[in-house]
This record gives structure tokens, C-alpha cells and sequence, in this order.
């Protein structure tokens, strides 16, 4: 098996295969970040994608899951409606997103 750098997938494929080596990366570990893949797929622009990592962060939430609201990868899905019924599962609305 060749070992192939991250410069040669990026030379090959941009920020988009960049993108996708890591959430193939993440998807091969025993207990992958659910979060980590939610970022990853936003900025892939999967919104379905993201928006199913993200409610299984939820399940499960890691210390700072409340600050990773407001992760900037995250704007591609903040209007959509399973985001904003995760915010009210979480009892918040939109304008209370911790800066």
C-alpha cells in the first residue's frame, strides 16, 4: 500500500479531497467524532450529511458541544430546520448561540 501525502491529495484534489481524506480518516476509527465529522461535511457543503453527525454529537455531547454551535462551518446549516430543532432540544434559539 503507497503512502500518499497530504500535498499529493491536495496537488490532486483541492480542499475538497483534503475534505474528504479526513472524514474517510475519522470513518475508519473505532469511535469517530461525531462533531469532527459535522465540520468536515458542512464545509464539503453535505448538509444532510452534517446535519446526521451533528444529531449524533448530540446523543452523546462532548464538553464543548454548546461552543461548537457557533463554529463558523456550521452557517451552511444553521436555517435549516432539523438545526434550528436541535437548538430547541438544547433550549435555545437562534440568538442565543454563545460567542
Amino acid at each position: 500500500m503507497k503512502f500518499i501525502s497530504a500535498k499529493e491529495i491536495y496537488d490532486k484534489s483541492g480542499m475538497t479531497g483534503i475534505l474528504s481524506w479526513f472524514i474517510e480518516t475519522e470513518l475508519k476509527k473505532s469511535n469517530p467524532s461525531a462533531l469532527s465529522l459535522t465540520y468536515n461535511f458542512a464545509r464539503l457543503g453535505k448538509k444532510e450529511e452534517a446535519l446526521n453527525w451533528l444529531e449524533e454529537a448530540f446523543k452523546n455531547p462532548p464538553a464543548n458541544f454548546l461552543e461548537s454551535m457557533n463554529n463558523p462551518n456550521l452557517e451552511i446549516i444553521r436555517s435549516e430546520p432539523r438545526f434550528q430543532e436541535l437548538m430547541k432540544k438544547m433550549g435555545l434559539s437562534e440568538y442565543q448561540i454563545p460567542e
